[in-house]
């Protein structure tokens, strides 16, 4: 197969593929799709197309398989879809970001207990306590940008 990354410019695209995975994720209860979805679409417009979000897609053909989103420094998404995962695309997704946010100080985002091994394994670390939404706990991590590193002692 021959993936392509790019700039999504069809947001409700990337919005609709993001709501399933969220959806898949077993955080959302089924019951409460809909009014989860008119929450979601909400918080995406608000949240990040209004604040100049940045999307990244893996692409094949016309197919979106998977996405990172961030907001000037701090990413917000990061999905691939079941059946692409494990192959290296969202480790592509991920350096793409990193490289077009290589002129902050550090990238930012929330993982989940199931991503949190996937970002230390790409160059993040813990950066703050376990905070927990509703039925799921997230970890604040960074990733001190290469031209910072030289700066930073662990």
């Amino acid at each position: 197969m021959n993936f392509k990354i790019d700039k999504v410019k069809n947001y409700e695209q990337a919005k609709e593929l993001i709501f399933e995975m969220e959806l898949n994720s077993g955080r959302i209860p089924k019951k409460y799709k809909d009014l989860y979805k008119k929450t979601f679409y909400n918080y995406f417009n608000e949240n990040f197309i209004n604040k100049n979000g940045i999307l990244f897609g893996v692409f094949f053909e016309d197919n979106l398989l998977g996405i990172i989103g961030y907001v000037e420094n701090y990413i917000e998404y990061l999905y691939v879809l079941p059946e692409y995962q494990k192959i290296g695309i969202g480790k592509s997704l991920l350096f793409t970001a990193l490289e077009n946010l290589k002129n902050y100080e550090c990238v930012i985002l929330n993982s989940t207990e199931e991503s949190y091994e996937f970002y230390k394994n790409n160059g993040f670390i813990k950066d703050g306590d376990i905070k927990r939404f509703n039925n799921f706990e997230v970890y604040p991590m960074k990733y001190i940008s290469t031209k910072n590193k030289k700066m930073v002692k662990n």
